[in-house]
């Protein structure tokens, strides 16, 4: 299984943008508090900051054909910071939760 979307998440202003594989693009505007508190689940709750140690595939053999990818996250930090983070392997009990919590904003 492959993820289709792709999320894109503003704090200023509050957007949650999704794109869909066909092209089709749609946004939401959650209220700020309602945003802030999405955003400190995935990081407390979610811990998405220890996802590239958690998640990450790291093999030390090379493949004749590299695997493609299932998921990538990209986070920016309000301090800078950025994170990059992708799997070839299966979805994540904490990626499938954010997933669900991401598209409940688009019902």
């Amino acid at each position: 299984m492959r993820i289709k979307e792709h999320y894109q998440i503003t704090r200023t202003p509050p957007v949650i943008t999704c794109t869909r594989e066909d092209g089709l693009i749609q946004t939401a505007e959650p209220q700020p508090k309602e945003l802030v508190k999405h955003l400190k689940r995935t990081v407390h709750t979610l811990e998405i900051f220890c996802w590239e140690q958690d998640f990450c595939d790291c093999f030390d053999m090379e493949l004749d054909e590299p695997e493609p990818v299932t998921w990538r996250i990209h986070v920016e930090y309000s301090n800078g910071e950025i994170q990059d983070t992708e799997s070839t392997g299966g979805i994540p009990d904490r990626l499938e939760e954010l997933l669900f919590a991401l598209s409940e904003f688009f019902e």
